[in-house]
């Protein structure tokens, strides 16, 4: 594999500059702005011999990488997801198109988690299969992964990495290290206040921080298919959930499709292009959420669909 080390904090101060850090926070935020940029020019990202050999293998094993330009159509056909008697999934077919923003709804244990971790490869579903662009996603197609990326509603990071190493690990394995990226990564770090929070340990990071960490290295992978479970639970801040949505509608606009869960009605309904409502496994409505506006009262259209759900029960 290859290693970090010369990430590590006491790369990135010098001792003094340490000791007056908190005297003068303008000049410690240009400081790691600098050095942030001298970070994603060395090698530590940068292919060297042992991780082009890593790299290849990575080829070899995968195949042929699959463009990473282009965008993703969805195809679920009659998926299945059984965990002993519970049946998460239910013969689901659905097809979504690319470069939309979709929010993924329903009941506690509806589904939706199991819904996203399947699309991630992350569980196998009992029967079934899931097509993307026509290709069938397999767990060992490593090409098609990385046009993919999830974020659980509790990331898990390794705790003695810091938000730059551990940003540096996903580019890397993701292979966006490329140069220039180095002022893209500068922009995200400083709208999710994580810039002066770049050589300290993820232990010590609250859980709204180290959700933004998660999040700025999927911004800058940027791959063709987000998967979010439930970001709007996840500990950010208000600045942080603006920001994340501003990045979504910017992403679908490229022709990324967003895929999140959440139980959040009202953001569902307004900030999503199509929403998807499970109950016991099974798909009961997919459609546009302007068409379902139409006749609903002034409580919602969403709520007006959960609650004819839940006097069927």
């Amino acid at each position: 594999m290859f290693h970090l080390r010369c990430l590590g904090s006491t790369h990135l101060y010098g001792t003094e500059e340490a000791k007056h850090e908190n005297t003068d926070s303008a000049r410690v935020s240009n400081r790691k702005s600098e050095l942030l940029r001298v970070w994603i020019n060395t090698k530590c990202v940068r292919q060297n011999t042992a991780t082009k050999a890593w790299s290849d293998h990575i080829y070899i094993f995968a195949g042929a990488l699959v463009s990473i330009n282009t965008c993703l159509n969805i195809h679920f056909d009659n998926l299945t997801k059984k965990y002993g008697r519970v049946v998460a999934l239910k013969n689901v077919t659905l097809d979504i198109a690319q470069g939309q923003i979709v929010a993924i709804l329903g009941a506690n244990a509806a589904g939706k988690t199991t819904l996203l971790r399947s699309l991630a490869s992350v569980i196998v579903p009992d029967s079934g299969r899931i097509l993307l662009d026509n290709l069938p996603l397999q767990r060992d197609n490593l090409g098609l992964r990385r046009r993919i990326m999830f974020l659980p509603d509790t990331p898990v990071l390794y705790a003695h990495l810091n938000p730059l190493q551990h940003i540096a690990m996903v580019l890397r394995l993701y292979q966006k290290d490329q140069p220039g990226i180095e002022d893209r990564a500068i922009e995200i770090l400083k709208h999710l206040d994580l810039l002066p929070l770049i050589d300290t340990p993820v232990a010590v990071l609250s859980r709204g921080q180290i959700y933004k960490t998660a999040l700025a290295a999927l911004f800058l992978v940027d791959p063709e298919l987000w998967l979010l479970d439930e970001p709007l639970a996840s500990g950010i801040d208000p600045s942080g959930i603006i920001y994340l949505k501003q990045m979504c509608r910017q992403a679908a606009s490229r022709g990324r499709t967003i895929l999140y869960s959440t139980q959040i009605l009202d953001v569902a309904e307004n900030f999503s292009d199509r929403a998807c409502v499970l109950h016991q496994g099974m798909v009961r409505f997919f459609d546009d959420v302007k068409s379902i506006q139409k006749g609903a009262d002034s409580q919602g259209a969403l709520e007006d669909l959960f609650r004819q759900l839940r006097e069927e029960q």
